[in-house]
């Protein structure tokens, strides 16, 4: 009977521990998207800079990913499209997704002011714009694992017009 009453207390004490760190988990991910854009300012995040395309005339594409560990490891990868000796900010943020298997996507100029980005696969993508620096950005993604509803890409598409 003792021993029953013994186990219920640390039935409850677990629960209680298991429901503050997956509470944790989830506010240190949502701070981490809402507060930091850019990925990789938390002490959580390793940043790992890729490549920096430059078109000759000025502007250039600069991507880092970050990995972020909290429970679990969030994978975000980002891409700017920026003037040269510009710092990445968050008004130079033209893609951002979860990559399916860590590869770069492909970069190319088609001209000064057209870049095509290319990624043969991605988990998810949480922005995508069309401009920036008057720059035109044109995508191939071959596959999304988890698109969007079709709610929340219409909030993704008035969030974009409006960056």
């Amino acid at each position: 009977m003792q021993l029953l009453a013994v186990l219920r207390s640390y039935r409850k004490v677990v629960a209680w521990l298991l429901a503050a760190g997956l509470t944790s988990a989830a506010y240190f991910h949502w701070e981490r998207n809402a507060e930091d854009p850019q990925g990789g300012s938390s002490p959580w995040c390793d940043d790992f800079e890729d490549a920096s395309v430059p078109n000759g005339k000025g502007m250039t594409v600069s991507m880092h990913t970050t990995a972020c560990t909290t429970l679990g490891t969030d994978i975000g990868t980002y891409v700017h499209v920026l003037r040269e000796n510009e710092v990445r900010s968050r008004s130079s943020l033209a893609f951002r997704f979860a990559p399916h298997q860590p590869f770069e996507p492909r970069i190319e100029w088609v001209s000064p002011t057209v870049v095509h980005i290319a990624v043969d696969r991605v988990s998810q993508v949480s922005k995508q714009s069309s401009a920036k620096n008057g720059v035109r950005i044109e995508y191939s993604i071959g596959a999304e694992d988890y698109p969007p509803s079709l709610e929340a890409a219409k909030v993704r598409a008035n969030a974009e017009k409006n960056n």
